[in-house]
């Protein structure tokens, strides 16, 4: 069973604040200006970290004729069309960092959608 968990990112002290035991009903409460949610994608890197919406992940294809792995960063995000997480299929994947504490890897990225 997939374990519902959220994130929040404190936008006027710039972190991540400790949330656990907010029951589901209470999120509305962090939905302002104040707060932004991220929703645990149910999937762990390969070195078992937890990969939220929002996390800035090392991705890799094994390119046979080449002999390599081709390497890429992309953004976790939530596509409502296919209602499902994208830019992440979880074991061979590196979390590197997120949107919120690492804006300088946003230009490394590779747009999934």
């Amino acid at each position: 069973m997939k374990t519902i968990k959220f994130r929040a990112w404190d936008k006027t002290n710039k972190t991540f604040i400790n949330w656990n035991g907010v029951r589901f009903s209470e999120l509305n409460s962090f939905i302002n200006d104040l707060y932004e949610l991220q929703q645990f994608t149910g999937l762990t890197d390969k070195n078992g970290k937890e990969i939220y919406e929002g996390d800035i992940v090392e991705c890799g294809d094994w390119v046979p004729d080449a002999h390599c792995l081709n390497t890429w960063e992309t953004i976790v995000k939530w596509d409502i069309d296919t209602a499902s997480f994208v830019g992440v299929d979880g074991e061979e994947n590196r979390v590197i960092g997120n949107i919120y504490e690492n804006p300088n890897l946003l230009e490394s990225t590779r747009e999934v959608l």
